[in-house]
């Protein structure tokens, strides 16, 4: 079968990030590869150190992620 998902981001003020919201674009931008690959591929500063840092495995995929876990990360990429 088919999973999917679908989120939902709510802004808390009026102002939007949107280096955020291409930071998540290009996460999801090959759902299917492993994250990290994914993010070095598009010129992020990650490496296996920057997500053990925040807690994340270096063989997480972006569907794994929680809304936390993109904030953590692009903070620490950028």
């Amino acid at each position: 079968g088919v999973d999917s998902a679908v989120l939902k981001f709510e802004l808390k003020n009026d102002r939007v990030d949107m280096a955020l919201v291409e930071f998540i674009r290009d996460c999801f931008s090959n759902r299917r590869k492993l994250l990290l690959s994914v993010l070095k591929q598009k010129g992020y500063g990650a490496d296996a150190e920057t997500f053990e840092k925040i807690g994340l495995s270096e063989k997480v995929r972006v569907e794994d992620l929680s809304g936390s876990d993109f904030i953590r990360l692009y903070e620490v990429t950028r």
